[in-house]
């Protein structure tokens, strides 16, 4: 068994030994007069201060399994169907991401039969359940003695929510290793612009007007020692191999007239100094 798989295993019998321990400690603090017990109150908040993050490693560690074996899964299928067994992390964002969408309205048809809810409210409640939002204005399991008559319906409660939790935290993995990938990409792209700009072999540019100074300094540069003057272009000149005619650029419909290099002109038609 893989490393992985061992710690995941760890995490999740660690939160089941908690919740238990937690669950016994509750049932023997609750009663008729627990509000006026300090204990219980100083006991609840040192439990959610240990048990929040310990849920949040675990459903992460759960969610970072579950994208592997999806991953492999994705491979299989585009082997199967002929195509490059290539997956990347959009890939499985959208397989979790539709996954999730599903869970929570196979969940609400659920909890609009058994709750009476409107669909509205039952898709409400499942996306403010599966995201630990949690407002408290819709609360399953309260109507008709439901925990006592109906075992079933407790049983696909607990299901619903903690697979939900997983794939919520399998998307959250995917999300924050995305743009994880992507901050040190950038970094990494820095890094090395950084390294070829002081050997001196590219330069940064800061902003666009640099870049515009750029560019106008070079054409200045290119233009020197040029003659666009139209009287060369007649008489005197032996063949048009012995001239350098460049056309510029157009912009738009105006046209530049054809330029000479005074590098290039025969020595009679340059003028005595």
């Amino acid at each position: 068994m893989k490393q992985q798989n061992v710690r995941t295993l760890s995490l999740v019998v660690c939160t089941m030994t908690y919740l238990l321990i937690g669950a016994a400690v509750f049932d023997a603090l609750e009663s008729e007069n627990e509000l006026m017990q300090a204990g219980g109150k100083i006991f609840c908040m040192f439990y959610a201060l240990a048990g929040i993050p310990l849920g949040l490693v675990c459903f992460q560690s759960i969610g970072e399994r579950m994208n592997v074996y999806a991953e492999k899964v994705l491979r299989f299928i585009k082997r199967w169907a002929g195509k490059e067994d290539k997956v990347t992390h959009i890939d499985l964002i959208i397989v979790s991401g539709g996954l999730g969408g599903a869970q929570i309205l196979i969940g609400a048809y659920a909890f609009h039969q058994y709750e009476g809810w409107s669909y509205f409210d039952s898709i409400y409640y499942c996306f403010t359940t599966l995201t630990t939002i949690g407002f408290g204005d819709f609360v399953a399991l309260q109507k008709d003695g439901a925990l006592q008559s109906r075992p079933e319906y407790v049983l696909f409660s607990i299901v619903f929510i903690i697979l939900g939790l997983v794939i919520m935290s399998a998307s959250m993995n995917l999300l924050v290793l995305r743009f994880l990938t992507m901050n040190t990409e950038d970094e990494k792209r820095d890094a090395r612009e950084a390294n070829l700009a002081a050997r001196g072999l590219v330069r940064i540019r800061k902003n666009s007007r640099e870049s515009d100074d750029d560019e106008t300094s070079l054409m200045h540069k290119d233009e020197e020692s040029t003659c666009s003057c139209s009287c060369y272009l007649h008489g005197g000149l032996e063949g048009e191999q012995n001239v350098h005619m460049r056309q510029r650029p157009t912009k738009g419909k105006e046209r530049r007239r054809p330029t000479l290099r005074l590098s290039q002109l025969p020595p009679s038609f340059i003028p005595p100094p």
